[in-house]
């Protein structure tokens, strides 16, 4: 994966709370520019391809087969999102142990 050289010490909080708000921002922010990007493009297919179905939900129009697709697509935006937050933290740790090390 493509890295970006940064400022030696990361704030791990800072990196959580960003990949929190849009998975890939806190590896973005950690230096880790290709897996960063791959996580804003998941969320944004996950988020294009359950447009309708929220739309749908909102106006209380979903018809009863496209409820289990809705949650599938809902329960696919939280692993991310938490997969995003927990790797951020882990990678600004990683980066911080190097930094304290040199």
């Amino acid at each position: 994966m493509a890295t970006i050289r940064g400022s030696g010490k990361k704030r791990v909080w800072l990196s959580v709370v960003l990949s929190a708000l849009l998975p890939g921002l806190g590896q973005i922010y950690n230096g880790f520019l290709g897996k960063g990007l791959m996580l804003l493009g998941l969320n944004f297919l996950i988020t294009i391809l359950n447009k309708d179905l929220v739309k749908q939900t909102m106006e209380n129009n979903i018809a009863n087969e496209d409820k289990p697709v809705f949650w599938a697509y809902m329960f696919a935006g939280l692993v991310l999102t938490v997969f995003a937050m927990i790797d951020a933290k882990i990678g600004a740790e990683r980066i911080n142990r190097k930094s304290s090390d040199n």
